[in-house]
């Protein structure tokens, strides 16, 4: 519990020093990486992608 408080301490310290603001961790939205996955030609590449590495991987092992 020490060592937390310390580093804390030490890592507001570091940003008051150099005028550091952090800023809230967001995730980015998947909702367009799906809409391009699902579009009929790069649905097909992505299919036929993931067969030959799924083959590739199984010969390897």
């Amino acid at each position: 519990m020490w060592l937390k408080s310390k580093t804390k301490q030490f890592n507001e310290d570091v940003e008051a020093i150099a005028g550091i603001t952090r800023r809230p961790f967001r995730l980015p939205s998947l909702r367009p990486y799906f809409k391009v996955i699902w579009r009929r030609d790069n649905a097909l590449i992505m299919l036929i992608n993931g067969i030959l590495y799924m083959h590739y991987s199984c010969v390897q092992a």
